[in-house]
């Protein structure tokens, strides 16, 4: 069987977008144990990283869809696929981020649309769309597609509003993504802190692109120095790692510095895939973050979370899984903020007990994802 894949990358800065993909080949090799599987991934970034290493009885080769390169080759190499799918890199099927980015990614969708080749969207946030041609043309495609998943309740509203159905809502896909936990040495309280480059940036444009109510960087400095004055042991830990550039969505570069600033956290080290980085975040007993996926690394690790939300892909999923202990960073005030984070802090056990209870329903709630994937495939 020959899969292609969209909105996927094997190696990515953003450790986020490569636990989708490491899960979501997880998920298939489970799915197709007596099938030769193909796997090609239609990408801006062709490098297939170390993942192929994790799964060696799947041949992997990847094609290069650059703007410029949608051609017939890319339509004639469609063709040759059993079936697409699609994850838009988890939450970009929305115009929040670049309206042309969105755009390019969503004419993709509909070339493939055209080959003939059958499209699914597995689990991911659909929307919002501010422009109206983006969102229409959004609905065309989503309407055409075999079958629609959605990772939250929000998102399934979302696509039922502009495209008049309901999505079979699961959940993230990187709750899936395996890890390894060792139990750590330290008797201390081990804090893991996430702090976002983009949030402490301003976003992309450096204008609060994300209308923050939260100052993101004084909630931090005054978080660490709370927790330090408690005797908790601090680990800053990036999730996206570009330090070749500094660019707006870089973790690296400001974890660095801010951990230069308070002598006595732990920084931790520049994880080469999403693994090692979901390894780590799996040692603390408390994690806070600003990266979606770094939160659901922990979460899935049975570490007690505490999210910090500057986008409604953040309640979209957590709310579906009656989760409610978030930092609303688009609605708290900073005190409010911090007020929260200490308390739950001081919690962190009776949380504990819940989280637990949810990765059980999240269990469920992927294996009936995956036997519905499964009939899929079949199905071709």
């Amino acid at each position: 069987m020959k899969i292609g894949l969209l909105g996927f990358t094997f190696t990515s800065a953003n450790k986020g977008c490569e636990a989708l993909t490491y899960s979501f080949i997880s998920l298939l090799k489970g799915i197709t144990q007596n099938k030769k599987i193909e796997v090609i991934n239609y990408s801006y970034n062709t490098d297939l990283g170390g993942l192929p290493e994790y799964f060696p009885d799947i041949q992997f080769t990847a094609m290069n869809i650059k703007l410029k390169d949608i051609h017939m080759a890319l339509l004639k190499s469609f063709k040759t696929c059993d079936v697409i799918f699609d994850i838009t890199y988890g939450d970009n099927f929305s115009d929040i981020y670049s309206p042309s980015f969105v755009l390019r990614t969503t004419l993709t969708k509909k070339m493939v649309l055209f080959s003939g080749t059958p499209l699914i969207l597995v689990p991911q946030t659909y929307g919002p769309f501010k422009n109206a041609a983006l969102k229409t043309l959004a609905a065309h495609v989503i309407k055409k597609c075999k079958k629609v998943y959605s990772r939250d309740s929000v998102s399934s509203d979302y696509v039922n509003k502009i495209a008049g159905f309901y999505p079979k809502t699961v959940t993230d896909l990187a709750f899936l993504l395996p890890f390894d936990k060792t139990e750590a040495a330290s008797s201390k309280k081990r804090i893991g802190l996430n702090i976002s480059g983009l949030l402490w940036r301003g976003g992309f444009d450096q204008k609060n692109q994300f209308g923050l109510t939260v100052d993101y960087q004084e909630f931090v400095q005054k978080l660490l120095e709370s927790m330090l004055e408690s005797n908790l042991e601090v680990h800053i830990i990036p999730h996206v790692i570009d330090e070749n550039y500094h660019t707006n969505d870089d973790d690296w570069y400001v974890c660095k510095q801010v951990a230069s600033m308070y002598p006595e956290v732990i920084l931790a080290p520049k994880f080469e895939d999403a693994i090692q980085a979901k390894n780590y975040i799996a040692t603390m007993d408390v994690f806070i973050g600003g990266r979606m996926h770094s939160t659901i690394g922990a979460f899935s690790a049975g570490v007690v979370t505490f999210p910090f939300s500057y986008s409604r892909k953040f309640e979209g999923l957590y709310g579906s899984l009656n989760y409610d202990y978030i930092i609303h960073g688009t609605k708290d005030s900073t005190e409010q903020a911090l007020d929260k984070a200490k308390e739950w802090i001081g919690k962190s056990e009776e949380v504990r007990v819940q989280i637990s209870q949810i990765n059980q329903d999240i269990k469920k709630i992927s294996g009936i994802f995956a036997e519905d994937l499964r009939y899929e495939l079949n199905e071709l």
